[in-house]
This record gives C-alpha cells, structure tokens and sequence, in this order.
C-alpha cells in the first residue's frame, strides 16, 4: 500500500510537471514560429508591393492595379489580391488601412488547413495589397515537435516509474518494518526491535520506537513482577481476599476464600455467598467516603461459623475519577476470639470462686467483731475455724491461679529447662508425700513402672506437680478402702506412657468431655467442700501438652477413672 501510494504520487507529480512544460515548449514555439512565419511573409509582400508600385503609373486604375499584381505574383510565386477597404470586412484589411499593414490566420474549414493572411496599403491608391501564405509547414513542425514530446515523456514515464519503484521500496520497506514492529507492540509482543539500519530518515523514529518498546518491556516486566508477588501472597496469605464491584459482584478472590464460600463464585453477588447485610454496609461506605473501614463480624462459612476481622478498602484506577471496587480482607479471629471469650471466661469464675471464700471470711469475721465477747469460746472457734478453711481455700486457689498465670506466660515457658531424668524418683517420692493422706481416708496407694531404665524429657518440678496434682484429685474423690494406683510404662511411640487410676463413682461420658477446663466442676457443692479449686486438671493438661505429651481420662460410673497420660522419652 505504501509503495502503490509513493509510485501513484511520483508519477501524478511528474505527469504535472511534465504537462506544464510540454505545453509551455509547444506554446513557445508556437507563437515562435508563427510570428517568424509572419515577419517572412511581410517581408516578402513589402517586397511585392515596391515592385507594384514602381510599375504602375500615378493614376492607375483599380483593374490596371489587379492586372499587375496578378502578374508581378505570378512572377515572385505569390498570390497577390488587391482590394479596396470599402469592398471587404476581412479584418486584415481594415487594419492594413489603418497600421499599413495587417495580418489574420484562418482555418479552411474543407481541409483545416490553417493560411496566414497579410495586407499591406498602397498608400496615393486608397487600396490594399493582400498576400495568403501556407502554414502547414509550421503545423507539421509543430506536430513533429509535440510527437517528440510525447515519445519523451512516454520514455521519462518509465524510467520515472523505474527510479518510483526503487524510492518507493527505499522508502517503504523501513515503514512497513516500523509498522509490523509498532503492530506487534501493540499486540503485546515487546520482544521484537528494529535491527537493521532504516537509514537517516527514520533514524529518530527508529530509536523512538525501540525506545518505547524498551520502556513498555520494563514496565511490563515490573508489572509482571509485581502481579506474581500479588497473586503468591494472595496465594499464600492465611487471610482471604475478595475484591467486589460498586454493584456488588464479586470480581476476584483468592484461594483461601474459596475454601471458605465456595468455588465458582465469580459475577455472583456477595449476598449470594456472604448472606452478611454488614459487608453491604462497608461496600457502601467505601464507595461512598473513599476511605477504609474494619469491622468484627460473624460469618457463616462451608466450615461452620467464624469470626473475622475485616478489613476492605476502596480500589480506584489511575484512569478513573471514583473507586469502583472495594478488597475485603477476611483474617479469622475465631480461635482468637475464643481465647477472649475464655479469658473473659475464667477472670468471671476466678473472681466468683475469689468471692465465696472472702464473703465467708467476711461473714465470719463481722460476727466475731459484733458478737465475740458475748459467744461462748466453742463457738468462736468453730467461726475461726471457717475462716481459717476459706483462707486456706483461698490461698490454694491463688496458688492455682499464679501458676496458670505463669505457664499462659511465653516468656516464663521459655526459661523451663527440660532435661533426661529417670521419673521413678520422683514418683516414689510423691507417693510418699501422699501416703499420710491416703491412710487417714482408709485408701490403698500403690505404684509400679517397667522399664526403670528409661528416661523421658521434661522438667522434673513441673512433672512432679502432674503426678501431685492427678493423685491429690484421686485422694478427694476415692470413697474409703478404695484403690489408688500410679503407674509407668513405655509405648510403641516413643514415650512413656503414665497412669492415675482410681476406684469410685467414675465420671458420666458428658462430664469427661470438659473435665480439663478451667474451674469446671462435675459436682460444685462437693468440690467446694472437700477443697477443690477447679483448676488443677486444666494446670495438668497444659503441663502435659507444654512438653509435648497428651492426657485424656477412662471412665465407668460405679468402677473409677483412669487418667492417662504421655510424655518423651529421651532417646
């Protein structure tokens, strides 16, 4: 297309310049020509006419005047008229008349042959002398002429076209490689370049565009880059992500969200799959106010129920005035809030469990200040007793609660030194602790272990308070002549396997399921009464875990209940 248009314009330019200086040579040598033609012709009837008017005599007639013209032409070879200014219209004559000389070109209408005609006056006659001359040599002459013309600008057509064609491939070859090279930038592909030289006149043009392929190469690359690193943290991010329209459809989301609402979720509406009026809220507050927003919500998911913290903030490309999107961020605070809600939880229990005993003591203690003096000492002391009781209660369950705070601490788990060490001791050693205790309720406390030679990893003051804590839980609930016994063994897993088992009333399937939670109490009254504070086992369990062991309890109601437990062995 480029070269047809280059060739179409050198020729249209040529053909014009051409036509204008064939017309003007063939103009010029025209009106040369003819007026060379007429200067001879003058020349040749000013000639004729001294030699008539040197034969004539002064006063001559007209007819006397024609009869020696006639002859006098006849001898030069012209044809000479005499005529009189009144006899003719020809314009020639007229002019004859008046300049003495005139002239006229006519066409014979039969043979289109074209005749000068020149007049000339006789001056005393009052006549004029009027000669015609043949132009067909000039018109030949002028034919040959425009017939070279043509044949010449035939030949400089071609070769014009020739020198066109190689202008035009000169020319339109770098064009067409430029354009294929613009096309293909255009269609994404910023590999290609211009590798040849495409010569001076599209050197500047050349460099621009291999220069913005180059930039567009980089910021694509850039671009690029950065939507891998996006899509590897939308992929790897624990939190899930959905970007919604202004209409509310979901546009995008990550796989985490996926999991959570479902797959082929695109173009539907977030109420569809959320079914939270809440995040219509947020969507239309983030459009609306251009600025972000965070909220805790409760969200039905294909996992079961959650709480997120959300996070969404508005998306407005660079090439648009408004947000049109908003990206949600869901990060799931479920386990989190739980741990609020548990914490919350035990500060409500450790403050009423803190109540009961200090509202006895203070009960007590007010009666004794109102009416000590009046009581009789067995009475007093019966009151000093209670308070006493509670007081130690007290300090038992202030105990209890200073070490849950000091393992839920991460600092202080840090600096517990875990060692190999033979737990045989140690377990003999809390038995012996315990034997006092068990005699006085009429119990039987017995102890065995296998493998005497093994060893497991823990610290031996934290294990000895598992072992004091399960075995004192046993002495409160055993009824007399009842069984105890603490047992050790290895299993096929690589730990030491232990075992707290008692006699008794056992424990109901949906009392051994929250057993290990904190201040939970199977039979409140009684445990208040025998001493308990509900957080030993929670205490046992977290020890247990902390060294990377696991506990569970077996029951029969009416047989007992075993609690079983695991810890490393060192290797």
């Amino acid at each position: 297309m480029v070269r047809k248009r280059v060739i179409l314009l050198v020729q249209g330019l040529f053909l014009c310049a051409f036509l204008v200086c064939g017309a003007y040579i063939l103009s010029v040598f025209q009106n040369y020509s003819t007026q060379t033609f007429k200067e001879k012709s003058f020349m040749q009837l000013n000639y004729a006419t001294k030699l008539l008017v040197a034969r004539l005599p002064l006063e001559a007639s007209m007819m006397e005047i024609q009869q020696q013209a006639t002859r006098l032409g006849q001898e030069l070879g012209l044809q000479l008229e005499v005529l009189s200014v009144v006899d003719s219209e020809d314009h020639e004559i007229a002019r004859a008349f008046i300049d003495s000389d005139g002239y006229a070109i006519r066409t014979d209408p039969v043979n289109l042959e074209r005749t000068l005609y020149v007049a000339q006056d006789l001056g005393q006659y009052n006549l004029v002398i009027r000669s015609g001359f043949s132009l067909v040599e000039v018109t030949e002459t002028y034919n040959k002429i425009r017939i070279v013309i043509i044949a010449a600008f035939v030949l400089a057509m071609f070769v014009t076209t020739i020198l066109a064609r190689k202008l035009a491939e000169k020319i339109a070859q770098p064009l067409e490689e430029i354009t294929q090279v613009a096309k293909s930038v255009a269609e994404g592909d910023l590999r290609v370049r211009l590798q040849r030289n495409v010569g001076e006149e599209f050197a500047v043009l050349s460099h621009s565009l291999n220069s913005i392929a180059d930039l567009l190469a980089e910021r694509n690359d850039e671009l690029s880059a950065q939507k891998k690193k996006l899509e590897l943290i939308m992929k790897n991010t624990d939190n899930s992500v959905v970007n919604i329209d202004q209409k509310g459809f979901i546009i995008d989301y990550n796989d985490q969200f996926a999991g959570l609402f479902g797959e082929n979720i695109l173009g539907k509406h977030h109420l569809q799959i959320i079914n939270n009026v809440n995040m219509e809220e947020m969507l239309t507050h983030c459009l609306k106010l251009e600025e972000p927003d965070n909220r805790n919500l409760s969200i039905m998911t294909k996992l079961g129920k959650k709480v997120f913290q959300i996070f969404c903030a508005p998306l407005k490309p660079t090439y648009m005035d408004k947000a049109n999107s908003v990206l949600f961020v869901f990060h799931d605070i479920t386990a989190l809030q739980a741990v609020y809600e548990k914490q919350a939880e035990f500060v409500s229990n450790a403050s009423h469990e803190l109540a009961t005993p200090l509202t006895t003591i203070k009960g007590f203690a007010e009666v004794l200040v109102a009416d000590g003096a009046e009581n009789d000492f067995a009475v007093n002391q019966q009151y000093l007793e209670i308070i006493l009781k509670e007081s130690d209660r007290m300090q038992a369950l202030l105990h209890d609660l200073l070490q849950v705070a000091r393992l839920d601490s991460e600092e202080y788990r840090k600096n517990i030194k875990v060692e190999a060490f033979f737990p045989g001791p140690i377990m003999e050693k809390v038995c012996t602790e315990l034997k006092q205790r068990a005699v006085e309720k009429n119990l039987q406390l017995e102890m065995f272990i296998e493998d005497e030679d093994l060893t497991i990893l823990a610290n031996p003051d934290w294990f000895k308070q598992i072992l004091l804590n399960l075995l004192e839980n046993a002495l409160k609930y055993t009824p007399e002549h009842g069984l105890i016994k603490l047992g050790a063994q290895a299993d096929q897993t690589g730990n030491m396997c232990f075992t707290v088992h008692n006699t008794g009333e056992g424990i109901a399937p949906k009392d051994a399921e929250r057993i290990f939670d904190r201040f939970y109490r199977i039979d409140k009254a009684r445990t208040r009464q025998i001493g308990g504070t509900g957080l030993g086992l929670s205490i046992v369990k977290f020890i247990v875990e902390m060294f990377g062991g696991k506990i569970h309890v077996e029951s029969q109601l009416g047989k007992g209940t075993a609690f079983i437990f695991t810890i490393p062995r060192s290797l």
